[in-house]
């Protein structure tokens, strides 16, 4: 018995240390693939018109007027909303202007009717534009840990329209499936996303 005993401790150290290894490996892959779920891109294609959705940074403005510049669209739309820009205007107003100093011309940019208060809304609000317009095609521009929400909530409000909606997430944005949770702010909107996405579920 005192042979096997070596053989027994060289095991479960053995164990222990996969155990070590592999743990953190697990968990980092989950992580990373919870945070990858929430990332969608349908890609740029020619489209009437960009959706900039509230919210967010100037850098969905950005990706907007970069793709207006590379012929993908002509026209802007933007959803009318009582948020306030870090400058104390409201959002809308501060996006008008922005849009306005990145080459996007006034009759290139039109508003929702209504204001809205949610991706919900701002969805339904974009379908009634759009048909008003009658433009059949969009590209909606947010946030990448907000793009699978998007994409659900536009293709359930553009549902039986014949309409078209393509989310595509901001490039170079801070938030990344590999490192999210690295940061509390990655935490912070990967979870409250989470639970908005389970909720959009719910309400279908």
């Amino acid at each position: 018995m005192n042979q096997n005993r070596p053989r027994s401790c060289l095991g479960l150290s053995l164990g222990v240390l996969a155990a070590v290894i592999l743990i953190p490996i697990c968990l980092i892959a989950g992580l990373v693939g919870m945070g990858g779920y929430l990332i969608v891109s349908d890609g740029a294609a020619d489209s009437d018109a960009v959706v900039v959705l509230s919210g967010g940074g100037a850098d969905r403005l950005d990706q907007a007027a970069g793709l207006i510049a590379q012929g993908h669209a002509r026209y802007l739309i933007l959803t009318d909303t009582d948020e306030v820009a870090d400058s104390g205007r409201r959002m809308t107003d501060y996006l008008f202007s922005e849009a306005t100093r990145r080459g996007i011309s006034v009759p290139q940019i039109d508003i929702t009717d209504h204001t809205v208060t949610s991706t919900r809304e701002e969805a339904a609000a974009v379908r009634a534009l759009m048909e008003e317009r009658g433009w059949t095609t969009c590209i909606v521009v947010t946030d990448p840990f907000h793009s699978r929400r998007t994409r659900y909530l536009f293709r359930r409000a553009f549902r039986g329209s014949g309409l078209e909606a393509r989310v595509v997430p901001v490039a170079g944005h801070w938030y990344r499936s590999r490192s999210w949770f690295l940061s509390g702010e990655g935490w912070r909107v990967t979870l409250e996303e989470y639970a908005k996405l389970l909720a959009a579920w719910a309400g279908q």
